[in-house]
């Protein structure tokens, strides 16, 4: 698609509206915005353009067992590797986050580490 042409047509003010808004957000012009929307839409339709995966982060080391008082630093643990997962790679979409956890004998749930669903360009 390198040969481009002119089209002159009308639209309702509040579509331009949202068309110039989104243009500015994703720091395009009015005609790049334009020419973007009507590629997703036609030319890229049915063509993933994000693959979802997960990774899974179990923090055992530092703990001797598995036990409930140790569910807030196993809790903690799991935060800072998403926060650095997430910043060393800032083209991946955090989707949702599954608690993985175990019940001991007595029924007390204990949190060993996190399921993170995320997306990433394909």
């Amino acid at each position: 698609m390198s040969e481009t042409t002119q089209a002159n047509f009308r639209m309702p003010k509040e579509l331009k509206d949202i068309i110039e808004k989104s243009a500015k957000d994703n720091g395009r012009s009015i005609t790049q915005e334009f020419v973007t929307a009507l590629e997703n839409t036609y030319v890229l339709k049915g063509k993933p353009k994000r693959k979802i995966i997960f990774t899974e982060y179990n923090p055992s080391s530092g703990f001797d067992d598995y036990s409930p008082s140790n569910n807030e630093a196993v809790r903690m643990d799991c935060a800072k590797f998403m926060s650095s997962f997430f910043a060393d790679h800032p083209d991946h979409e955090f989707m949702q986050l599954e608690s993985k956890t175990i019940t001991d004998k007595k029924g007390h749930e204990i949190l060993i580490g996190v399921r993170i669903w995320y997306s990433y360009p394909a």
